[in-house]
């Protein structure tokens, strides 16, 4: 009896990973599809496997350029040191990269780092926040002697008011 309870649950496991690598959306189906939704995020069944995907997405970062009264630019980013901290901005970067056609959304994001960063840095006088993207050559154009750069995706400028 154990052995078709523990079946039963592995299938059910494994379809819902089958769900979650088609991208269904679960919370469209009630109470039932918000647990289901739930249950996918705890245990990873409801991830949609993009790392498999033959066109993956290059890795994203945040830089802030720091001007302070004497032009002297600091580059700073978020969370390289820190493990963890490097994960939860990578998700935030992710966020924005998901909202970079929304204005207001991407606007406020920068706002918001603008202030954590100007917190950390009193003397500063400006603040550049960049959003960019790391792109690969081809094998062929990296071969011709093309070197893999960081491209600007999104640029705001922040100047402190008044101290």
């Amino acid at each position: 009896m154990a052995w078709r309870i523990t079946l039963g649950l592995t299938l059910l496991h494994l379809f819902l990973v089958v769900m979650g690598a088609t991208q269904m959306d679960m919370k469209g189906f009630g109470y039932a599809g918000k647990v289901i939704a739930y249950y996918g995020a705890i245990t990873g069944s409801g991830s949609h496997f993009d790392f498999f995907a033959p066109s993956v997405g290059s890795p994203m970062r945040a830089v802030f350029e720091v001007k302070n009264g004497e032009d002297q630019v600091t580059l700073e980013g978020l969370g390289e040191t820190d493990r963890e901290l490097a994960l939860r901005v990578g998700n935030i970067v992710d966020a924005f990269r998901d909202e970079i056609d929304n204005e207001k959304r991407r606007r406020l994001l920068a706002v918001s780092w603008s202030k954590y960063i100007l917190t950390r840095y009193p003397a500063a006088q400006q603040l550049k926040v960049k959003l960019e993207q790391y792109n690969l050559p081809s094998l062929k154009d990296f071969e011709q002697g093309e070197k893999p750069k960081w491209d600007s995706l999104y640029s705001a400028t922040f100047i402190r008011k008044g101290n």
